[in-house]
């Protein structure tokens, strides 16, 4: 991991990278083609997520922002400061993700891109709801 702090500057993406390889080494599990992950001893350091401080959005802030999108669009940010859904979460809704009767909204898929093509991917704990 040494070498990829070097040339990969962002801890995000070299997590995503080790995340992405330990998703390989977990299908090679799923295969027995592998006994364990070795992305799982204690030997591997992943690098130290940043703790970043957000701060959000004033009511009158999202509202102007609500207000200033095309009619088409606004679901997007309700959901989104609403539920505190991630934008390829809301673009990956359903219909039939929302339980009216319930009220409750089942995250099921994301739209990610993928070499600027988008697809449907599972969220981001990689459980649907």
């Amino acid at each position: 991991m040494a070498k990829s702090e070097a040339t990969v500057s962002s801890v995000d993406y070299r997590r995503g990278i080790l995340s992405e390889l330990s998703s390989i080494l977990e299908a090679a599990v799923d295969d027995k083609r592998l006994a364990r992950n070795p992305m799982h001893a204690k030997s591997v350091r992943w690098p130290k997520a940043p703790q970043e401080r957000r701060e959000a959005w004033l009511l009158g802030t999202a509202r102007r922002v609500r207000d200033v999108i095309s009619p088409r669009n606004r679901i997007a940010v309700v959901l989104g400061l609403g539920c505190g859904l991630r934008q390829g979460e809301v673009f990956g809704l359903s219909p039939e993700d929302i339980d009216y009767a319930r009220g409750v909204l089942h995250v099921r898929r994301r739209v990610q891109a993928i070499r600027g093509r988008l697809y449907f991917t599972l969220p981001k704990g990689r459980r649907p709801a």
